[in-house]
């Protein structure tokens, strides 16, 4: 029936490679305990079909490529700071994405300090030490690895003995790195003086 006639001229014109937005970042921190492990998710938008992520952190460029999932063992105070993820399409060839921030900071408790005796004379009732600081204190048998003890270890004084013990704190959900040593000993009372008497003067 009727025809639309045009007249006129179409152009089409590249309007370039435009960014895509930011990927979606998720991390398991952001404090992590120090020897702790870091976790970064990334997601990107919906209508990329293949997306390459890059992670870089505080020391530079970590991960390049199509995992999602960047992950650091081991962390130390080094590594706290701002970590960066960008996208790129890799079907399109296209711009790279503006980085989408997160930041991580690394804790690390220090050693807990002691307050009260650890000598003690035989059959002396024993107190345990004070523990100084803002942390829940965690006792252990070995300065390092082993299991929690569930409570504060007691201290035989009803014989000549010695009991080493080590003291961590818990604080913000992180262990101390190192511990504190304990030693208890029980010790006999010495043996009373010997004294010359009388003693006869002019």
């Amino acid at each position: 029936p009727g025809v639309i006639a045009f007249c006129g001229t179409i152009r089409y014109t590249d309007p370039g490679v435009s960014a895509p937005a930011p990927p979606k970042v998720v991390n398991n921190g952001p404090k992590i305990c120090k020897n702790g492990t870091l976790v970064l998710t990334a997601s990107a938008p919906s209508y990329m079909a293949k997306p390459i992520f890059t992670f870089t952190g505080p020391n530079g460029t970590y991960q390049k490529g199509t995992s999602k999932t960047y992950t650091k063992t081991g962390m130390t105070l080094a590594d706290a700071g701002i970590y960066n993820c960008t996208v790129i399409d890799s079907n399109c060839g296209g711009a790279e994405s503006l980085p989408l921030a997160t930041v991580i900071t690394v804790d690390a408790p220090p050693a807990p300090t002691i307050t009260g005796k650890t000598d003690f004379c035989l059959n002396e009732p024993f107190l345990p030490v004070g523990i100084e600081g803002t942390g829940t204190p965690r006792w252990y048998y070995t300065a390092t690895g082993g299991s929690p003890l569930p409570f504060t270890p007691p201290f035989n004084t009803t014989s000549v003995t010695q009991g080493t013990f080590y003291v961590r704190q818990i604080l913000n959900g992180c262990e101390s790195e190192f511990a504190t040593r304990v030693v208890y000993r029980a010790s006999a009372k010495p043996a009373p003086p010997l004294v010359t008497t009388p003693l006869y003067f002019c």
